[in-house]
């Protein structure tokens, strides 16, 4: 036969229970105090000016037959693609990279990175094919 579980003790009064018990003890509290709220991932807010015009469009070719959006038109001023190319990474749960002056996301999610560039508060969002 298996091997049996020896029974536990009930918890006596004055003894250390579980880990929270410990915790008091030690003078520390079991959660810990929250005094703002957790940014919602990264923003490309640190970036400088947001652009004002950008193009999004689908392609395939060159990517081995895979959809690939490209977003095209930042100018110089938003000079950091780098933070922009996390922070899309985030929030479509896709691979996104820097191709010079663009931004490419893997996958068919035309419909999501201009939903999501427009609410990063990009004025407008031109959709190519």
């Amino acid at each position: 036969m298996g091997r049996q579980k020896a029974p536990r003790a009930p918890l006596v009064e004055g003894t250390l229970g579980g880990l929270g018990d410990l915790l008091r003890a030690a003078g520390m509290t079991a959660s810990p105090s929250v005094e703002e709220e957790p940014a919602a991932g990264p923003s490309p807010d640190d970036t400088g000016p947001i652009p004002t015009r950008l193009v999004v469009r689908r392609e395939r070719k060159g990517h081995g037959g895979r959809t690939v959006v490209r977003v095209e038109g930042f100018t110089e001023g938003c000079a950091q693609l780098d933070p922009w190319a996390k922070a899309l990474r985030v929030a479509m749960g896709a691979g996104a990279r820097v191709d010079g002056p663009t931004l490419v996301v893997q996958g068919d999610l035309a419909d999501r990175v201009d939903a999501w560039l427009r609410a990063q508060g990009v004025a407008t969002v031109v959709r190519g094919n």
